[in-house]
């Protein structure tokens, strides 16, 4: 009875610290289950704060790519537009290639024009240099007695004339034949000149005098070289013609001048947006008296520049004596 009583007892022990065992594992194991829950959720609130942020990352990356792709389109229309324009521009020079190939074979043909006639008028001025015929000499006065001599020529005579002697009248009619043969004979004097500038001229001054220093022809030697000037040998009826061209992205406007007087003008002006040239020409029939000057100078202050090259030229010849 007493080791029965003695062994419950200690069975009674052992199960009691089973109990407390058991109890104290389910506590130690409900610490653990709280704190793995803790650390969950830490963990999940990281998570979602992490996935909030990449999340605004990848909403600001693709609002990125989305404004690199519009400008990716736009740059690419402006390189489309670039290329048309450029293309445009390769045409257009072609274009305006071939225009000026044309405007120069033009001038060319205008050259070679002018040199044949600078042949021509030598050909007639040497033709005109044949000594004088009296032999025709007393056929034109010949023929302009027969022709006073005639009943109508003399109906036409004044009063006066009719009352002087035959001889007083045919003296006066004598000196009147001389006098057209004497002007037939002046009308023959070679004077003309051709002229341009040898070199392409910059920084001219207001009403700066042209220096036409080379010289095609200088007949009867009124053009000097040294002031640049035509100075009329004898008073008469003279023809004056200037051309000129104007530099890539120039104007200029010069004027022919007697005696500092304007008598025409010429302006030349090229397109800034091209590389073509321009050139401006006048001509002008003025009398002028014996010593009195013409040259060209350059407008007040229109423009600096002049291109050479024989496109910029100062002419003039006698066409009769007064």
């Amino acid at each position: 009875m007493h080791l029965t009583l003695r062994f419950i007892f200690i069975t009674c022990v052992i199960i009691w610290d089973l109990c407390l065992c058991i109890n104290t594992e389910a506590e130690a194991h409900d610490d653990f289950i709280a704190s793995v829950l803790t650390e969950l959720s830490q963990l999940q609130n990281q998570f979602v704060s992490s996935e909030r942020y990449y999340r605004e990352k990848l909403a600001t990356v693709e609002e990125k790519l989305h404004q690199t792709e519009n400008l990716q389109i736009f740059y690419q229309d402006k390189v489309a537009e670039i290329e048309n324009l450029l293309q445009a521009s390769k045409e257009t020079e072609i274009s305006y290639k071939k225009k000026l190939e044309h405007v120069e074979d033009l001038l060319d043909q205008t050259e070679q024009r002018l040199t044949n006639a600078e042949r021509t008028i030598q050909t007639l001025i040497s033709t005109n240099k044949q000594p004088y015929n009296n032999a025709n000499n007393n056929l034109i006065i010949e023929q302009t007695d027969a022709s006073y001599q005639t009943g109508p020529v003399e109906s036409t005579i004044s009063a006066p004339y009719r009352n002087k002697s035959l001889t007083t009248f045919q003296h006066k009619r004598q000196d009147s034949i001389d006098t057209r043969i004497s002007r037939n004979i002046n009308n023959n004097l070679q004077i003309a000149f051709s002229s341009y500038i040898s070199h392409h001229l910059e920084h001219l001054q207001t009403q700066q005098t042209i220096p036409f220093d080379e010289i095609i022809v200088n007949e009867g030697n009124a053009y000097d070289t040294s002031t640049f000037k035509f100075t009329c040998p004898i008073s008469g009826v003279y023809v004056f013609q200037s051309a000129l061209m104007a530099q890539r992205y120039k104007y200029i406007q010069t004027e022919i001048v007697k005696e500092s007087l304007t008598l025409v003008r010429m302006y030349a002006a090229t397109d800034t947006t091209t590389s073509r040239f321009d050139q401006g020409f006048n001509s002008v029939i003025t009398r002028c008296n014996a010593g009195e000057k013409v040259w060209v100078r350059v407008v007040e202050s229109w423009g600096t520049d002049i291109r050479s090259s024989r496109f910029t030229t100062f002419s003039g010849y006698l066409l009769w004596q007064l």
